[in-house]
């Protein structure tokens, strides 16, 4: 999931979350996209299903696309 560079806030929630369900910050991914017509910087944090069902996730009821 990727975070605006520039939203701290957003960058703070998303990486307690992440560090929570076992995942990791990817990096920096500079001038990704478009903001107000200029390139804009945003943070990438993933959480593989693995992972995040290793974690408390198991607990809460998701239904991935390929679970059938």
């Amino acid at each position: 999931m990727p975070i605006h560079g520039d939203n701290d806030r957003s960058y703070r929630a998303v990486e307690r979350y992440v560090d929570r369900h076992g995942g990791r910050y990817e990096g920096l991914l500079r001038n990704h996209a478009g903001r107000y017509d200029e390139p804009a910087d945003h943070h990438r944090f993933s959480i593989a299903r693995e992972e995040w069902r290793e974690a408390d996730g198991a607990r809460t009821a998701v239904r991935f696309p390929d679970d059938g």
